[in-house]
């Protein structure tokens, strides 16, 4: 380590490899933490059996005995021979990984489509490129003079603020009884500010410190740790763990990577600021990947869908959409009055039926292309009363799929 007299930094060796390890090792215990429980509720459930007392309360201890274990080796231990932007994203990719395997394979409480396993394999390789491209470890930092800076004690103050509220709502409310994306979200909010909590205390334990200060330390990695553990026993039957934990992974990721550079100002260290970027984009991405087959933006969702939110935001309004919609129902009406012409034209002559043939085969896919955007664009955006010329238009397309549109596969742009 230099030799810098402002320094508070243990005597520790800074080791990136030790680092990686024990976080990898804290964040692969902490899922077998959360299977215990889980696997509890799924049996319970499906036997209609509720387990022993004796059962129960061993169950429970070992998914808190494991959790002491996963935080101690992952969340102090760890954060002693690197920075804390690299103990978070390690931690939590290996959570997902060991979350696929475990749920997945093992348990089989989980299904993982092709989606949620290629987004696996995307954070695992971004994490891989992290420790190349992100900060290095830093031995000269005055700890004491980074935690009193004011960006430093805002974001404290904020994190640990919110924390503790999202613990009261946790004590306070029911749980069970809210909405699924509710409980995702006070969950959410709780174990990314306790993360960060207990990952920015854990370097402040073994410093030349004043006693103060120690003992605020100490509180909040008690209290943080606590409020992990509890809020870890109840996500383990509230949610959806294959949704849940690549949203978790990506709150804490992002949350964590911003406590970095305000409070440890691993701005000053970072070996490329385009790969340390393209790393985080892939770590969303993956994460994203992860949720399957939810779509924020699918025609499917009322709340953020295309069509709804050009709406919202001006760019359509609602009278628009629905001359649009009347536009394109009299192109497709149109167009399904030329079966007939095209038999009469046969009738007539060989050279007539092909061209009216063409003509009909030319309309269809000029329709089936605006039917194609209209749905992607604006059906979601329709209220149900005024669906029925898009039902009447489906009930077209329906109708007419064994007319002759021979050419219409190579011809489709």
């Amino acid at each position: 380590r230099p030799n810098n007299t402002n320094s508070n930094m243990p005597d520790i060796a800074q080791s990136i490899p030790i680092c990686i390890l024990l976080s990898a090792l804290g964040g692969s215990i902490e899922v077998l933490a959360t299977a215990i429980l889980a696997r509890k509720d799924a049996n319970e459930r499906q036997t209609g059996k509720e387990w022993s007392r004796p059962a129960a309360i061993c169950a429970l201890a070992s998914n808190v005995t494991l959790q002491l274990v996963s935080s101690i080796t992952g969340n102090l231990i760890a954060t002693w021979y690197g920075p804390v932007s690299i103990v978070g994203p390690i931690f939590l990719s290996s959570q997902l990984l060991a979350n696929m395997v475990v749920f997945g394979y093992l348990l089989g409480l989980e299904e993982f489509i092709k989606d949620m396993r290629v987004g696996t394999y995307v954070v695992v390789t971004a994490v891989t490129l992290l420790p190349v491209v992100g900060p290095t470890a830093q031995d000269d930092q005055n700890v004491s003079e980074l935690l009193s800076s004011v960006p430093a004690l805002a974001w404290s103050c904020l994190n640990v603020g919110c924390m503790f509220a999202a613990l009261l709502s946790l004590l306070l409310l029911d749980v069970s009884a809210l909405k699924e994306s509710y409980r995702m979200l006070l969950l959410l909010v709780t174990r990314a500010t306790a993360f960060t909590v207990n990952l920015t205390v854990s370097k402040l334990v073994i410093l030349d410190i004043s006693t103060a200060l120690l003992v605020v330390s100490i509180f909040l990695k008690v209290t943080s740790g606590a409020i992990i553990t509890y809020a870890l026993v109840i996500q383990s039957t509230a949610v959806s763990q294959a949704k849940f934990a690549p949203l978790n992974a990506s709150a804490l990721i992002l949350v964590n990577a911003t406590t970095g550079m305000i409070i440890w100002q691993d701005w000053r260290v970072v070996s490329s600021w385009t790969g340390y970027c393209c790393v985080f984009v892939q770590l969303v991405l993956g994460n994203y990947l992860l949720l399957g087959d939810v779509d924020l933006l699918s025609p499917e969702n009322q709340k953020y869908g295309r069509g709804e939110m050009l709406r919202k935001t001006g760019i359509l309004k609602r009278s628009e959409i629905r001359s649009l919609q009347e536009e394109l129902t009299a192109d497709v009406e149109e167009y399904a009055m030329f079966p007939d012409a095209a038999l009469e034209g046969t009738q007539q002559g060989n050279g007539a039926g092909q061209t009216a043939e063409r003509r009909m085969d030319r309309r269809a896919r000029m329709s089936t292309t605006k039917e194609a955007w209209s749905s992607v664009y604006f059906d979601d955006a329709i209220p149900p009363s005024s669906r029925g010329a898009t039902n009447r238009r489906r009930t077209i397309f329906a109708i007419d799929d064994s007319a002759p549109a021979r050419e219409s596969g190579s011809a489709i742009c």
